[in-house]
């Protein structure tokens, strides 16, 4: 029953007072980043939008292609990505960070981007009976030089890209997205269906590229034309060279673990890593990417206003260890569940290696949020050398795997990661002058809540047949349990203000 204080109003229950608590706290915490947490939503359900739909249409044109097939245009796909990481040459992020960029740097930028775009479309070209040679399938040859023209068109839409992001217009680059994905399935799923076999894939490739570029060009209130100059061109690259390699060296680490593991290991462990690998990426990797694709745009538009800049960049990665921790522990309380669910149960030995991945999860999005802070700053050289002290760092974490296996390298993972965060908390201390206990204490805090309510559900031991009960009532009690957590730290939090 409710009791009633002196004035004669009834008193709320202490749980009913916490939760409220709780509401309150993560209204005026999220009121205070509106436009970051609406951004970030149509950034995730965008990429996530497009990737259901690829999805789809992988799965009917799969009924008419073979492993072959697909293969052989993945390694087309993968120099194609590497020529691109070079066409773009990082002027996309120096207009972004640029404070104010006139039409000169646009057209620059533009002609810069093209004038790379078409030496590296005749580069891959070239190159690819030499590349067709060293993967032992002439019939690459052809499939590298059609899919090479993918290249000029990506080169053309940087800026485009690059200026609706600054204008932080999600909404219109994600429906763009979604647009070009589904006609480039269509196209893709149409032709296989009608024979054309590997080259299916090819034109799904082209036509999305090409579509996506074009509703880019349509919907951008810019309108840069062709013209080289280089003084405002100068003024982009000492940003944007810092960035490209930076870029290229994370484009490198994106391919390196598994083709030293698919080297080393058995194609039956190959399989289980990499299937655990992309269920887990596919949660963490959009949610960081998606994240640092809106605080970057965000945090350059104040970057001259430092208080301002350093209380958002904080802000926005308290809201980034709240959601990772607690999302990281609910898939890792889950795992069995959704493997079993989504993968059958051939796929079960994959189990332990996905929780192990959800153990070293926190490290792609906390990268991401300080990441933005040191990017949008305008330090380019620290993101640079920031970035080759990490994958060195990863590197080593590849080496243990060489003498422990793959579970070694996977533990190996927590260990580089925390080390990549505090290291990434430093150079946000050493550039903008943050404090590392302000970096550090919501991280600490949200890992803490979220290894006890893991604690919690090992201690209840909840035991189900079904795995649709089982699943369903461990993401709830670990829900309640972690935000339970967190509205008593609000709780005791404000108590301590008010006294």
């Amino acid at each position: 029953m409710m009791q009633e204080n002196q004035s004669g109003e009834r008193k709320r229950p202490d749980w009913l007072r916490v939760l409220g608590a709780l509401s309150d706290s993560l209204k005026k915490r999220l009121g205070l980043l509106p436009e970051i947490v609406g951004l970030y939503l149509w950034d995730v359900s965008g990429r996530l939008g497009a990737q259901i739909i690829s999805l789809v249409v992988s799965i009917i044109v799969a009924r008419y292609l073979g492993p072959a097939d697909y293969g052989l245009v993945s390694l087309c796909l993968i120099v194609i990505s590497f020529m691109d990481v070079f066409a773009n040459s990082g002027l996309g992020a120096a207009l972004i960070q640029h404070p104010s960029p006139t039409t000169r740097h646009y057209d620059a930028a533009l002609a810069a981007n093209l004038l790379f775009g078409v030496f590296f479309t005749v580069l891959t070209w070239l190159s690819a009976p030499w590349v067709s040679w060293l993967a032992g399938d002439d019939r690459m040859t052809l499939i590298l030089r059609v899919l090479s023209f993918s290249i000029i068109i990506t080169s053309f839409r940087v800026v485009h890209e690059a200026s609706l992001i600054k204008n932080l217009a999600f909404s219109t680059l994600n429906k763009a997205k979604i647009a070009a994905t589904t006609l480039g399935g269509l196209i893709g799923a149409t032709m296989a269906v009608n024979g054309y076999g590997v080259w299916s894939l090819v034109f799904q490739v082209l036509s999305h590229r090409l579509l996506f570029t074009l509703l880019l060009r349509t919907n951008t209130s810019i309108k840069p034309v062709f013209h080289l100059s280089l003084k405002p061109l100068h003024a982009l690259w000492r940003y944007g060279l810092y960035m490209f390699s930076a870029n290229f060296i994370n484009h490198i680490f994106d391919h390196l673990d598994a083709i030293i593991i698919a080297k080393i290991y058995s194609p039956v462990e190959v399989g289980l890593f990499n299937r655990a690998k992309s269920l887990n990426r596919l949660v963490m990797k959009y949610g960081a990417d998606s994240l640092g694709a809106v605080t970057f745009p965000s945090l350059a538009k104040i970057q001259d206003q430092k208080k301002a800049f350093v209380a958002l960049g904080l802000k926005t990665e308290k809201m980034t260890a709240f959601i990772t921790f607690g999302l990281l522990g609910g898939l890792y309380v889950c795992a069995e569940s959704l493997i079993l669910i989504l993968l059958g149960e051939k796929w079960s030995e994959s189990i332990r290696y996905f929780e192990i991945l959800c153990l070293s999860g926190f490290a792609l999005p906390l990268g991401a949020a300080c990441g933005s802070m040191l990017k949008a700053s305008g330090d380019s050289k620290a993101v640079f050398h920031l970035e080759l002290i990490k994958k060195s760092i990863l590197l080593a974490g590849l080496w243990i795997g060489f003498y422990f296996g793959l579970k070694g390298y996977l533990y190996s993972l927590i260990v580089t990661g925390v080390l990549s965060v505090f290291i990434t908390f430093y150079f946000v201390k050493k550039s903008i002058g943050v404090p590392l206990t302000s970096l550090m204490s919501a991280p600490l805090k949200y890992a803490c809540m979220a290894f006890l309510a893991v604690g919690c559900m090992y201690w209840l031991h909840f035991s189900f047949d079904n795995l649709w009960w089982k699943l369903g009532i461990n993401s709830l009690t670990f829900s309640i349990l972690y935000l339970g957590m967190y509205g008593i730290a609000m709780q005791i939090g404000s108590t301590r203000t008010s006294e």
